[in-house]
């Protein structure tokens, strides 16, 4: 089933057809040759198994100007999660000893009456890799 687009897309589209019509190329935007540093400063919790990832994460990360903390899998990163304090959480869902969804829901039993971290799940098998 086909969605309508949103009033922004109908916008851009509306500028290219205004500007085919007048002959005018639209403008290319710039392409992003490197990360941006980030306006905030996070403290980031990484918890990946595959030693690529963790490399590749890691210097991403960090070279947007983040603290990143690794956990090799769900239970060190739960071991990790009650002895300090991160303003986010990057999960594998596929991982050794405690997986993703089980060291989430280990997160957040501990995290009743405190405030919740955020946490984004990922899992390299939806990308193909």
């Amino acid at each position: 089933m086909a969605s309508s687009p949103s009033p922004s897309d109908r916008a851009a589209l509306l500028e290219a057809i205004r500007q085919a019509l007048a002959g005018t190329p639209a403008p290319r935007p710039a392409a992003r040759t490197s990360l941006q540093p980030a306006l905030h400063k996070l403290s980031i919790l990484l918890v990946e198994d595959n030693a690529v990832n963790q490399k590749l994460g890691i210097r991403m990360l960090e070279k947007m100007g983040h603290t990143v903390t690794l956990a090799l899998n769900g239970q060190i990163a739960v071991d990790i999660v009650r002895s300090q304090r991160f303003d986010l959480i990057l999960m594998d869902i596929q991982m050794p000893v405690l997986s993703g969804l089980d060291a989430t829901r280990a997160i957040r039993a501990w995290e009743q009456g405190r405030p919740h971290t955020p946490i984004i799940g990922h899992d390299r098998a939806r990308y193909g890799w």
